[in-house]
């Protein structure tokens, strides 16, 4: 949503990157509205990037909004091409890189779920999770709130989840890892700053209750020792 793009994007940002700089083909479907707006503007960031500075980046297909939530996850899982047979602006989408992958999700080389909401990745996850019969690889990228709540995917029994990547800490970590383009550079220090004022805002906010409860300790007792 869009009000958690500048979250996410730290995790997306340098994940997308690092995929178009080896030549993936990339692939975006939203199940909210709004999504294939950010994926477009996603795709603008990656041309925009010193590896397609002279080139510009094309090598992606947008199919839009999927609506149906778990029914239409379930549907295009099972058959993306008579799901969504088009692009978002309108022209034919299962041709070119897509001819071999329009019988079923599997047939891609990796899923990735981007989500900051928890109920949204957990519906990616059960409804398409198992019909890739641990051919592709599944990974999630999330926000630092919706982490937890998907961790258990991750974790066997279950194993549906590849990889997880978390919040703005994940997103650096990766950036780190890999040297790909990202925000997180922009947002850390701003993000360690925020951090430091607030524990110290706590400590203080402790410091003066513990003043406080203690003069008010004083003045009862005082009281009680008049009476």
């Amino acid at each position: 949503e869009p009000g958690y793009v500048d979250e996410i994007n730290t995790v997306v940002m340098p994940v997308l990157d690092h995929m178009a700089a080896r030549g993936a083909h990339l692939v975006f479907v939203s199940t909210s509205p709004t999504g294939p707006i950010i994926a477009t503007s996603l795709a603008e960031w990656i041309g925009r990037q010193p590896v397609f500075a002279n080139t510009g980046f094309a090598n992606y297909t947008n199919l839009g909004f999927l609506p149906g939530g778990v029914n239409g996850i379930r549907a295009f899982a099972l058959a993306p091409a008579q799901t969504l047979p088009r692009k978002l602006d309108g022209s034919p989408a299962w041709t070119g890189p897509l001819a071999k992958t329009l019988w079923s999700l599997d047939q891609f080389g990796l899923v990735v779920v981007a989500s900051d909401d928890p109920e949204g990745a957990r519906q990616w996850i059960e409804q398409a999770g198992p019909l890739l019969h641990n051919k592709t690889p599944f990974i999630l990228l999330t926000s630092a709130q919706a982490g937890p709540m998907v961790q258990p995917y991750y974790a066997p029994p279950t194993g549906l989840v590849s990889g997880i990547v978390s919040g703005m800490s994940g997103g650096a970590e990766y950036y780190s890892a890999t040297s790909r383009a990202s925000v997180v550079p922009l947002y850390w220090g701003a993000f360690s700053l925020a951090l430091n004022v607030v524990v110290v805002f706590i400590v203080l906010g402790g410091f003066v209750s513990l003043v406080s409860s203690s003069i008010t300790q004083r003045k009862t007792q005082k009281g009680e020792e008049h009476t």
